[in-house]
């Protein structure tokens, strides 16, 4: 049997405090129209760190960078004194980059029907223009009130370059992300149609499932006489099985085997720079 190894990408909070600007906004923190200062999952507050120097990077060498930065081995860290989200990921990924002379933004993303944001980054390359990165991990740690445990219905990638992702930003659309390694294109219609591949690849999945389950069924308890008509049907019904399993080895081959659940409507993204 096979079994299709899924994902869902939590969205991770963004929180927001007020913030004293009698004497001005603090160089590096990050402030919502309202004037509070944006902070990550332990409160503090995000602070973009700037490097004069650094350059817009080509698309190849934003991709070396990702790949040898290691944010995306991070966990993600629900609560509690140790709480790190997707607005510390993000947070974390820019400064880096910065340091390693590739300039960053920091994204926030606001969805349509209200729910809990999300952060992310942006690179403006030479060569490809604006480039959405999501690197938040897949390793969740909850605190319990005492103590970190790690969620046990959590499955992550064994490969962490898979939390390496190119992101998909729209406002109307759904936001969603793909391993770099699979992004093979920066269009939006390229991540629409790997959806519905992976759509596709789930309900052929369940069909064949479901076929196995059958002939099984009908195979379990008999004896057939080679050469009979029934033992000729069952052996093309095997046939048709085998087919449909190889159709499927090779979406898996095509797709990768890491899919991540696209997010809510994208009503609105604010770059800071």
């Amino acid at each position: 049997m096979k079994k299709l190894l899924l994902s869902i990408i939590i969205s991770l909070v963004l929180l927001f405090t007020s913030c004293d600007l009698l004497f001005g906004q603090k160089e590096g923190y990050l402030y919502s129209e309202s004037g509070a200062v944006i902070v990550g999952g332990d409160n503090e507050p995000i602070q973009l760190i700037n490097n004069e120097d650094a350059v817009n990077p080509t698309y190849d060498e934003l991709v070396i960078f990702i790949y040898t930065d290691d944010t995306n081995t991070l966990p993600y860290v629900k609560d509690g004194p140790e709480a790190f989200v997707c607005s510390d990921f993000a947070e974390r990924l820019h400064n880096n980059a910065e340091v390693a002379g590739i300039k960053a933004g920091w994204v926030s993303i606001d969805y349509a029907d209200g729910s809990v944001g999300h952060a992310a980054n942006v690179f403006e390359t030479s060569d490809m223009g604006l480039v959405f990165i999501d690197c938040t991990g897949g390793l969740i740690k909850t605190w319990d009130g005492e103590s970190y445990v790690y969620e046990s219905d959590v499955d992550p990638s064994p490969d962490p370059d898979k939390w390496d992702t190119v992101a998909y930003l729209v406002i109307g659309e759904v936001y969603g992300h793909i391993a770099i390694d699979e992004a093979e294109s920066l269009d939006y219609a390229f991540f629409e149609d790997y959806i519905e591949s992976w759509e596709n690849y789930r309900t052929l999945l369940s069909e064949y499932n479901d076929e196995v389950r059958r002939y099984n069924n009908a195979l379990k308890g008999k004896t057939f006489i080679i050469g009979s008509e029934e033992y000729e049907n069952m052996k093309a019904w095997e046939a048709e099985i085998i087919a449909m399993g190889q159709m499927i080895d090779d979406l898996e081959k095509e797709l990768g085997d890491y899919y991540y659940l696209p997010s809510g409507v994208v009503s609105d993204y604010t770059i800071y720079w």
